[in-house]
């Protein structure tokens, strides 16, 4: 079985400079500080993106073994923002986010405009499009890649798990898990040092014949099935933080004077008592619908507010445009062009990873 290996470039690179910074979710003002040091001098930006590089082929050489028919580096558009933006200005907007934190991001940003040139220099299969975020590309990509290829997805970004299928699966390389729906499809074939082929499921394990080596157990060893259709629904419920999508389904206290959203916790009260709910079809019937917000409001013990009913449906159909990937291509209207420049990249002849030296480029990022 063929696998195309489809990396998300620009969450990666802010994983990997968090932990460099020293990042620990708590002591963001110092990575700030910190990480603007480390990357405003010229010397320790070659550093980080050949760090980053480094890391990319290590990838790639985890992901030799998978029989890979290419290697594709998918970026968050570099030199506009997001199509998001236009429809909704507040997207990723938090308000613990600083102005320093916001500067900080733009460090990043001409970085990873950096290494998408470089990679692009060189020959590499690189998928990147203005106001297009990765995760659009991920699932146009599935489109263009044929269904006896696999396909793996290595990001840390769990709105991606939408994408699970028969023939997806996403590597998470923070935490080396990696994550399949229940029906996904997985066999192939490995020679082992004395040359002998054997058949075998990654996933599995069945294999007999040879001991599997640390790039088969880094990747797949560590496995967990998700469910790709109650992951979106999920967040289409409960919106996400990291965005600033909020939930669609808010409520007053009992005193009227302040409003709450429908949070993870009660997400999982619901999801408890209600599974046979988890559903999207309950998302585009009126009358299911109706009955979603009543186990909702029974959750977190309210009677239903039916005066606010038009205002759910419009916020709940907002939250699908902004999170379903399947919706989010009717706003970008950019499926054509992104679907050549995928095919454009496919047809590119693979070439030598490791060739890359960042050190020996005179380009100033500033």
């Amino acid at each position: 079985m063929n696998t195309a290996i489809i990396i998300d470039c620009s969450a990666i690179f802010y994983q990997v400079i968090s932990r460099i910074c020293g990042y620990n979710g708590k002591n963001i003002k110092n990575v700030v500080e910190s990480g603007r040091k480390y990357l405003t001098l010229e010397k320790e930006q070659k550093s980080f993106l050949q760090d980053m590089h480094n890391e990319f082929d290590s990838l790639n050489k985890y992901s030799a073994m998978l029989n890979t028919t290419g290697i594709y580096f998918a970026f968050d558009s570099v030199n506009a923002p997001s199509f998001r933006f236009h429809v909704y200005p507040e997207y990723k907007k938090s308000k613990s986010r600083s102005k320093e934190q916001v500067y900080d991001k733009v460090i990043f940003k001409k970085l990873i405009g950096e290494y998408c040139d470089v990679l692009r220099e060189n020959g590499f299969k690189v998928i990147e499009w203005d106001g297009i975020e990765a995760d659009d590309i991920f699932f146009e990509f599935k489109k263009i890649i044929p269904d006896h290829t696999n396909i793996g997805i290595i990001t840390p970004d769990s709105d991606i798990d939408q994408l699970l299928d028969h023939r997806t699966f996403i590597y998470n390389p923070v935490n080396y898990v990696t994550k399949v729906s229940s029906d996904f499809r997985m066999g192939g074939t490995y020679s082992n040092e004395t040359g002998e082929t054997d058949e075998f499921d990654f996933f599995f394990g069945n294999s007999q014949n040879h001991t599997l080596d640390t790039n088969y157990e880094r990747f797949f060893s560590n496995k967990t099935v998700v469910c790709p259709k109650s992951s979106l629904f999920k967040k289409i419920i409960i919106g996400d933080d990291m965005d600033n999508i909020p939930s669609f389904f808010r409520y007053r206290t009992k005193t009227g004077k302040s409003e709450f959203a429908f949070t993870k916790d009660r997400y999982k009260q619901f999801e408890a008592k209600y599974p046979e709910c988890v559903n999207l079809s309950m998302l585009n019937d009126d009358e299911q619908f109706l009955d979603l917000l009543s186990k909702f409001s029974d959750i977190v013990g309210r009677d239903l507010d039916t005066g606010r009913l038009e205002e759910y449906k419009y916020k709940k159909d907002f939250n699908v445009s902004m999170i379903d990937l399947s919706e989010s291509g009717k706003y970008h209207k950019q499926s054509p062009e992104l679907l050549g420049i995928i095919h454009d990249q496919v047809r590119k002849p693979e070439v030598n990873f490791g060739v890359v030296t960042f050190y020996e480029r005179d380009s100033e990022i500033y």
